[in-house]
């Protein structure tokens, strides 16, 4: 029999280029973490500024950031755990965003 070279096939590990702890993944982790960080540092002080342009203008400026927080939460979530679901995705992230905004009311309330 002749001699055929055959490369030895590699099993599938289901992971993809990119995955672990690289640059690529820094860059869904990174936007988490930073708006956490500002989230936290904001929450710091006893007052924004002003007095908010509309009434309940706070509470759209709460909505308007922890919504922005669940977003790239799922976008970090959907790249690191694509074994889940949109739905499982969504609701994890939004369990994230409301338990972090549950925290801050408590670091507010010492602050």
């Amino acid at each position: 029999m002749p001699y055929s070279k055959t490369r030895a096939i590699e099993p599938d590990t289901g992971k993809q280029p990119g995955d672990g702890l690289g640059a690529l993944n820094l860059y869904y982790r990174l936007p988490v973490v930073l708006l956490c960080t500002g989230i936290f540092w904001q929450s710091c002080y006893a007052s924004l500024g002003p007095v908010p342009l509309f009434p309940h203008g706070d509470k759209v400026a709460h909505l308007m950031v922890y919504g922005l927080l669940a977003f790239v939460a799922a976008r970090w979530l959907s790249r690191e755990k694509r074994n889940l679901s949109p739905g499982a995705i969504t609701l994890l992230a939004a369990v994230f965003a409301i338990g972090y905004g549950i925290t801050d009311e408590i670091h507010q309330g010492f602050v």
